[in-house]
């Protein structure tokens, strides 16, 4: 590429600002030669002062926003409390309703139709049927058949196993 890598000394530093200065001074000299000139060369002023400005600038305002993200976090950690609040336990299982359908004996048994559950579905209450015997149960009385809790068929949730 015809690259060449070299330290780059005092004297090559000094060249390079005389050069930016001589192109500043060359750019004031042509706008203010034009008749535009006074308000032009105030521009140019501007803007050679808002580059020589930037770097620093940016400096201090990355150092700033540190010192902000620093402080905040310092400050959010106070804040939060040392301790952790136990875990509330379960609300209590619903009885089931005196006259109402009992529950069967086996887990894996529709209280409705006394069989084994087929396309299971849970109530509010938190007991398991079969989706077809409760919905047709629901049509017929918005309730629980076991626990007598009022519910809409829109409550109900499918459960999905093996």
């Amino acid at each position: 590429m015809g690259l060449r890598l070299a330290r780059a000394q005092p004297a090559d530093l000094a060249a390079c600002t005389e050069r930016v200065e001589g192109a500043r001074s060359a750019a004031l000299a042509s706008a203010r030669s034009r008749r535009v000139g006074a308000a032009r060369a105030a521009l140019l002023r501007l803007w050679f002062s808002t580059v020589d400005a930037a770097r620093p600038s940016l400096v201090v305002g990355v150092l700033g926003f540190k010192a902000l993200e620093w402080w905040f976090s310092a400050g959010e950690a106070a804040l939060t409390p040392s301790h952790r609040w136990p875990v509330p336990p379960p609300p209590p299982a619903l009885q089931p309703l005196p006259g109402g359908v009992p529950l069967p004996s086996e887990p894996g048994v529709c209280p409705l139709c006394a069989k084994p559950r087929t396309n299971p579905a849970v109530a509010p209450s938190g007991i398991a049927y079969c989706y077809p015997c409760l919905r047709s149960a629901l049509q017929r009385q918005l309730r629980c058949p076991v626990t007598g809790v009022p519910m809409a068929e829109t409550q109900l949730r499918r459960l999905y196993d093996e």
